[in-house]
């Protein structure tokens, strides 16, 4: 695959970059790919896990007459305060 940057600011960014680092612009595009897909990937477990939670937390409240309305009361005393 053969890429073709056509943004000025982009290669900008780059070109500071190479100035920076020494490194090639192939190397500090690799880089900032890398970086940028790591941290996705990270946002997608995490999403993944929150949403695993969520199920298990509805399957657990299921039947208990617990509700998004009122749960805060089970959760808080009159003052806010964690039971």
């Amino acid at each position: 695959m053969s890429l073709t940057i056509t943004s000025e600011e982009t290669c900008r960014l780059a070109a500071e970059l190479v100035e920076l680092t020494g490194e090639t612009p192939d190397d500090v595009i690799a880089a900032a790919l890398r970086d940028r897909l790591a941290r996705e990937r990270q946002v997608s477990e995490r999403a993944r896990d929150l949403t695993e939670i969520g199920k298990q937390t509805a399957e657990l409240l299921r039947g208990s007459g617990l509700t998004s309305t009122n749960i805060g009361d089970f959760l808080y005393d009159e003052r806010g305060l964690p039971k």
